[in-house]
Parts: C-alpha cells; sequence; structure tokens
C-alpha cells in the first residue's frame, strides 16, 4: 500500500474498495497464523479492514 492509495481512499468509493481488496489477503493470513482460527481469523480481518475506513 502506498500513501497515494490511501489518501485516495479516504474519499471512499471504489479506492476504499480497492484498497481494502488489497490490504484483505495479509490481514486475513497474519489473523489466522495467529489465532490459528478462520472463523476468528476472519472476523478480525474484517475488523482491521473497517478499521481502514
Amino acid at each position: 500500500m502506498d500513501a497515494e492509495a490511501i489518501e485516495q481512499a479516504r474519499g471512499g468509493g471504489d479506492a476504499l474498495e480497492a484498497l481494502i481488496a488489497q490490504a484483505w489477503p495479509d490481514a486475513y493470513r497474519v489473523a489466522l497464523v495467529i489465532l490459528r482460527d478462520r472463523d476468528l481469523a476472519q472476523d478480525a480481518a474484517q475488523e482491521a479492514c473497517i478499521a481502514l475506513t
């Protein structure tokens, strides 16, 4: 993620959607390694992506 993409995403819309799509796999992977539970990892990754908004 670069600073420009983050700044554009602050306006919402497609840029925000693209940023979340880019961040999701890494957020989920990290959460899964830490939590070792798919449901909890999905919840944690979702919360992380919501925090981007």
